[in-house]
């Protein structure tokens, strides 16, 4: 039997179905862009301060489904309730029954939720909330053991080593894998990119350029080439050489790489609400939706499944009860230019289905 359909089956007997509890009332809270930068800052790695990266790639909730085969890793779908009828009743006193299910949430601030209510986890500093979406992920699938290790500012270096914080350090996330892990998610690669470092950048010049692309001559090579283009193949690479450690630390668990919602509408933007040029909002919208078609083939390759979240119409410009993503000054309880509860609950549905879903089942993307 392959893991994914084990860990299916199991999930089935257990319960049966999946539904997510409702989103609790977001807060209101207002930030300007200065505060967003040093937050934004604080959520992304202090190694990429210097390195031309790309903005974290904006997942939204994605129209798309589940894409690859071979080893389950998740992979955002169309939220869905799944019910499986399992030949002949269970057995309360079965090892089926009776076995509990672990999963191990990885990734970066897009996983953990920063200043989405409550914080909760030790480093504090890795600002996990309660409401992120492993933690809807694993009511929605009456997960017994839970283990979330994700944290803010997280890069691929830091599925391996340990990553110290102003106050203590992060564990390295491989760490909490074991042999009898069922499930595991994935969410990293956009610190890799440089994430802070982009927001910062290109904020920052929109002011000299609103009508223009600032942002682009910016990462624009003396070649023609653009920096934050050839780094997402890189980043490509570690996430891979991350699954491949997956695999080997968890044989038999279900894996889904989860990618980033969206955060920039395809064009123009909402300058000077949203402190991006005009000319730079497709380009950066651009980076992001290679970096997560990246995520995607490295999924797929590795016998993966990949969560693609980066659906339209829920970016930073958004209004308060559509948006996903907050912008540089948040309507809802959230880090700058990341994920509020609305989007944690959408990646949650996305994932769910995602793993409850046949292999080789998929939809087109959006």
């Amino acid at each position: 039997m392959h893991k994914h359909e084990e860990f299916f089956i199991r999930r089935a007997v257990r319960r049966g179905g999946s539904t997510l509890p409702p989103r609790p009332a977001p807060g209101v809270a207002l930030l300007g862009p200065a505060v967003a930068c040093v937050l934004v800052a604080l959520t992304s790695s202090p190694a990429q301060a210097d390195t031309a990266t790309q903005v974290p790639p904006g997942d939204t909730e994605p129209e798309s489904g589940v894409h690859g085969s071979g080893v389950s890793v998740a992979v955002q779908a169309t939220p869905t309730d799944v019910s499986v009828e399992v030949d002949g009743a269970a057995d309360p006193d079965s090892d089926l029954d009776r076995e509990a299910l672990r999963y191990v949430a990885l990734g970066d601030s897009f996983t953990a939720g920063p200043l989405v209510p409550s914080p909760h986890g030790s480093p504090a500093l890795c600002l996990r909330s309660t409401n992120n979406y492993p933690a809807l992920v694993a009511e929605a699938l009456d997960v017994d053991e839970v283990d979330d290790v994700s944290c803010a500012s997280a890069t691929t270096e830091h599925m391996f080593e340990p990553q110290r914080l102003t106050l203590g350090q992060n564990d390295p996330q491989l760490d909490a894998l074991t042999e009898d892990t069922d499930l595991v998610t994935l969410g990293i690669g956009g610190n890799d990119l440089g994430f802070a470092d982009v927001v910062r950048t290109c904020s920052t010049r929109s002011a000299l350029d609103p009508h223009g692309d600032p942002c682009r001559s910016h990462f624009e090579e003396s070649d023609g080439g653009d920096e934050l283009t050839q780094r997402v193949p890189e980043v490509g690479t570690a996430v891979a050489e991350v699954l491949d450690a997956i695999t080997e630390r968890s044989p038999h668990a279900t894996v889904a790489v989860v990618g980033y919602l969206r955060i920039l509408p395809e064009e123009e933007g909402c300058w000077p609400r949203e402190p991006i040029a005009a000319g730079d909002v497709g380009y950066l919208d651009g980076i992001q939706t290679a970096l997560n078609d990246e995520l995607d083939q490295v999924a797929t390759a590795a016998g993966a499944r990949f969560v693609d979240v980066a659906e339209r119409g829920h970016d930073i410009c958004q209004s308060p009860g559509d948006k996903w993503v907050e912008g540089f000054g948040v309507t809802s309880p959230a880090a700058p230019v990341h994920p509020n509860a609305a989007g944690m609950e959408a990646v949650a549905h996305r994932v769910t289905a995602a793993v409850e879903a046949p292999l080789n089942a998929g939809s087109p993307r959006g």
